[in-house]
């Protein structure tokens, strides 16, 4: 009996894991918290959201829940040890990275194997049955992490996430205990996010055009830019097709809008506030108590927050201004990614109120369209850009080694 193919594509953000296994798509927050000796804490039944895993001999909250948690006082200790490895590209060789990859993969299985029988797939695969498939991976990465080679950070993913893995998923519906291989002997593991994302809105999932770019040589060079939480990759597609002054740019990247926002937020009392709390309180739109003129109030931090967004986006436009003479060579942009969607209105305002930028007007386009029957957000952009790379590459290319 053939064994059962599984495809997987992951794109590690600093601030969540987006992950494709079979067309499923979903986002994990990629916050993790050692819980060891806490699991009975709970005083309720736990919500859809929740994900845990028993590893290494520890247990670890991963996600949504990990991402409130770390608003309490008493969880925040190690995070700070641990910031300044996890906001950077280290991160790829810590434990923290690896559980959070666990369970982003493993739901991904799990919710495959869960829609295999509920829709009757031609192919059905249980969790027990996860060990006897061939299971497929490929990462998306920063590009200066991909340009560096095996030798740099994508060598510590390769030795952290690829090979055997048995582990314990508690989810809010159940608990899974898998054992699974992800293949090491494919030649296709990792791409670059931006390039990643930008062949994800030139072709769709069978490799037919699509319409959001004119991909003729006479409408480049495209400029490309991926905005994640952490780096804001941007790189030139030149009339040749050939990659130019690629770069992962962290001076603009939404990391810097939430130390500023948690800076303000120090200034009126609330040091408890860390950047890496700013996401969830914005999403959240909590209420939280300041001292304001030496009176507490309550406020949130939207608009704050919108304020900095606008003005390191300004920071943004500066430098590509600065770097592109102004963009007059420019025929195109592709705006793609979390940062990228938060940034592009300001960025089209700026193009249709700048008579010197009138040639690119209606030419900036976000990274939002079909895939697989279903609407994604410029956020999903580079997972389904390599999915769709790496879905092609196992059916034209094979999986051997090269």
């Amino acid at each position: 009996m053939k064994r059962p193919k599984i495809r997987i594509a992951v794109d590690p953000g600093f601030s969540s894991i987006k992950v494709i296994c079979e067309g499923i798509i979903f986002s994990l927050p990629c916050d993790v918290i050692e819980n060891t000796g806490k699991e009975n804490n709970f005083l309720s039944d736990k919500k859809e959201n929740y994900a845990a895993v028993q590893v290494f001999g520890k247990t670890y909250i991963i996600g949504e829940y990990a991402r409130k948690l770390l608003l309490e006082n008493n969880r925040q200790r190690q995070q700070d040890l641990e910031y300044g490895v996890l906001s950077d590209f280290e991160r790829f060789g810590t434990t923290n990275f690896e559980v959070s990859m666990m369970t982003a993969i493993g739901m991904g299985l799990v919710k495959y194997c869960e829609l295999s029988q509920e829709k009757g797939l031609e192919t059905k695969v249980t969790v027990d049955q996860l060990k006897n498939c061939d299971i497929y991976l490929a990462i998306a990465i920063p590009h200066a992490v991909y340009a560096e080679g095996a030798g740099g950070p994508a060598g510590l993913i390769r030795e952290r996430v690829y090979g055997h893995k048995a582990f314990t998923l508690e989810l809010a519906e159940g608990s899974y205990s898998l054992d699974f291989d992800i293949k090491q002997d494919c030649a296709y593991k990792m791409q670059s996010q931006v390039i990643a994302a930008l062949l994800g809105a030139l072709y769709d999932e069978d490799g037919q055009a699509m319409n959001i770019l004119d991909a003729n040589e006479k409408s480049k060079p495209i400029l490309v830019i991926d905005g994640g939480y952490k780096t804001v990759g941007i790189f030139k597609l030149s009339q040749t097709d050939t990659v130019e002054d690629a770069e992962s740019n962290s001076e603009f990247a939404m990391v810097k809008v939430d130390e500023k926002m948690a800076g303000i937020l120090n200034s009126k009392g609330r040091e408890d506030i860390k950047p890496y709390n700013i996401q969830e309180l914005y999403e959240s739109r909590e209420e939280i108590a300041v001292i304001e003129e030496g009176k507490s109030q309550y406020m949130t931090i939207t608009k704050d927050r919108d304020r900095i967004i606008e003005e390191y986006c300004q920071k943004m436009i500066d430098y590509l201004c600065e770097k592109y003479n102004n963009l007059i060579a420019i025929k195109q942009i592709l705006i793609t990614g979390g940062t990228g969607a938060a940034y592009y209105d300001s960025f089209v305002e700026y193009i249709n109120t700048n008579d010197k930028m009138a040639h690119l007007r209606g030419k900036v386009k976000l990274a939002e369209y079909k895939f697989m029957g279903q609407k994604i957000s410029p956020v999903f952009a580079v997972v389904a850009g390599i999915y769709k790379q790496f879905k092609r590459y196992l059916e034209n290319n094979g999986t051997e080694e090269k």
